[in-house]
């Protein structure tokens, strides 16, 4: 028998990792900022 648990995080880990590494980089373009502005608004809902 297989048991399966799940949880519902507050926090995107790979979201996260994600942002520290682009605080760190310079970008190339802005293809991300609108990406950027939708998480924002997301998360501010």
């Amino acid at each position: 028998m297989k048991t399966e648990i799940r949880i519902q995080a507050e926090v995107d880990p790979v979201l996260e990792e994600t942002k520290r590494f682009r605080e760190l980089a310079d970008e190339v373009d802005t293809r991300y900022e609108k990406y950027d502005r939708l998480l924002e608004n997301k998360q501010e809902q």
